[in-house]
């Protein structure tokens, strides 16, 4: 799609950050299209079992209490959108529109009161015509966040209207395999704008999260699960052991030795970078335990089927407990265990314990 019309502001734009709206005020204003509360129940009680039985850190990857977000579609004629920023002007009044949902609330909220006086926006900038759904969201780029955030706003929009109504889609990222897989089964990738560019849009739509950055729900962990083709998946089979390898930072610096040891209790070694999605589904869906370090990989938990077992591996450095909670609900067991760092993010673990562990469980 071309970008090949220019709007020009005569006066330079100073954005108007004083006095942010408030979140009732924008939900009054921009026309709300739907407001509906997350689901705040998880379908399970999640709870984590520590291999090691001398751990202190079941307080540390316990799940943080989550308040209900409101979930919604903001929609806003001759809306200024500075991708890859969260900053978003309403051109006809000149106001930042800023919310907790719409997140970047690091690069809005915080801002120095200086700092917002010198927001503005160029004296040119390209216009966009129709209907334009924005997708832009925190670390859309990694696979992890995409799978959470990205499809969790496209989920969102779906709540409320066809994503067949938008003339265009502005994702101002690269598009890498998986989004364009994605793209291409909800149909929009003949539509996406990826562009660094400062755009107006002549109807511009803003969907919030799903849910918090990076966590999930269980309403779009159904939405995704009936969009992907219902044949790569071989739910309740669970014939499969996997390790998870191919993680190139936060290491598992004795990996090499941990895969050779996996194999002889038949686990299959799978570096999910380098497969396709739909052979990244498919070993998911068909895995009856899984053995990993902590890492995007694991996003693929959303097509395990119910009944799985999954061992996460830690450096004591990093400990982020969403793999729990999504393991919780496809009706998994969740385990984990820590490592010892070694420096620079990298860690090694126990083999033997772990192994012993495996032994025990079965």
């Amino acid at each position: 799609m071309q970008l090949n019309k220019l709007a020009v502001i005569v006066q330079p734009t100073l954005i108007n950050s004083d006095n942010l709206p408030t979140e009732d005020q924008i939900k009054f204003k921009y026309q709300i299209d739907r407001l509906c509360s997350y689901p705040s129940i998880p379908v399970r009680p999640a709870s984590a079992v520590a291999i090691d039985g001398n751990a202190t850190s079941l307080d540390q990857i316990k799940l943080p209490p989550q308040p209900p977000r409101a979930r919604f579609l903001l929609k806003c004629e001759n809306l200024a959108v500075l991708p890859n920023t969260g900053i978003y002007v309403d051109l006809t009044e000149r106001q930042l529109i800023s919310l907790p949902s719409l997140d970047y609330r690091l690069l809005i909220e915080e801002l120095s009161h200086t700092k917002r006086q010198q927001l503005r926006l160029p004296s040119s900038i390209r216009y966009i015509e129709g209907s334009s759904l924005n997708l832009d969201c925190l670390w859309a780029n990694s696979f992890f966040h995409f799978m959470t955030d990205v499809l969790g706003k496209l989920f969102v929009t779906e709540l409320t209207v066809s994503l067949k109504t938008f003339d265009s889609i502005i994702y101002p990222f690269d598009l890498s395999h998986f989004s364009e897989w994605w793209f291409k089964r909800l149909g929009i990738y003949g539509r996406i704008i990826k562009t660094q560019e400062p755009l107006l849009l002549e109807r511009g739509f803003l969907p919030s999260y799903s849910q918090h950055v990076g966590w999930y729900s269980p309403d779009f962990l159904n939405w995704v699960r009936a969009t992907v083709p219902q044949e790569l998946m071989n739910y309740g089979a669970r014939t499969s052991r996997l390790y998870i390898a191919g993680r190139t930072n936060r290491r598992l610096v004795n990996e090499l030795n941990l895969i050779r040891e996996l194999s002889v209790f038949g686990f299959t070694t799978i570096y999910p970078a380098e497969m396709s999605i739909e052979d990244q589904i498919r070993a998911f869906s068909n895995a009856d335990l899984i053995v990993a370090p902590h890492g995007a990989a694991l996003a693929n938990l959303i097509f395990a089927s119910e009944g799985i077992s999954v061992i996460e591996l830690f450096g004591r450095g990093y400990i982020n407990p969403c793999y729990l909670e999504l393991t919780t609900m496809v009706g998994g067991r969740y385990h984990y265990l820590l490592g010892v760092d070694v420096g620079k993010g990298d860690y090694k673990i126990d083999i033997s314990k772990l192994l012993d562990y495996i032994k025990k469980t079965g």
